[in-house]
C-alpha cells in the first residue's frame, strides 16, 4: 500500500499541477508535473502486482483454514428470535 499511496500522492499532484496552470493561464515548470506523472505511474505497476499478490495468499490462505476445520455455514429461512427471517449457522 506503501507504493499505491505514493503513486497516487504523485499523479495527483502532478494532474493538480496540470489543472492550476490551465485554470490561472500560469507558468508552471512542466519537467516537475512531467517527473511527479511519471514516477507515480512508474510505481503504480508494482503497487497492483503487489496487491494482487497479497490477495491471492490471503484466498489460499483463508482455504486452508477453511479446510482444516470443516467451515461449512448453512442458511435457513423460518422463525427467528426476531419474526421471521434468514438464519445462518456456522
Amino acid at each position: 500500500t506503501i507504493f499505491a499511496c505514493a503513486s497516487g500522492f504523485l499523479i495527483g499532484y502532478g494532474i493538480g499541477g496540470m489543472i492550476g496552470a490551465r485554470i490561472s493561464n500560469g507558468r508552471t515548470n512542466w519537467e516537475i508535473v512531467g517527473a511527479c506523472e511519471g514516477i507515480g505511474v512508474a510505481l503504480l505497476i508494482p503497487a497492483i502486482i503487489l496487491t494482487n499478490a497479497g490477495n491471492k495468499k490471503i484466498g489460499k490462505a483463508v482455504d486452508i483454514y477453511n479446510g482444516k476445520y470443516g467451515y461449512s455455514p448453512t442458511l435457513n429461512f423460518g422463525l427467528t428470535s426476531n419474526g421471521i427471517g434468514f438464519n445462518i449457522n456456522f
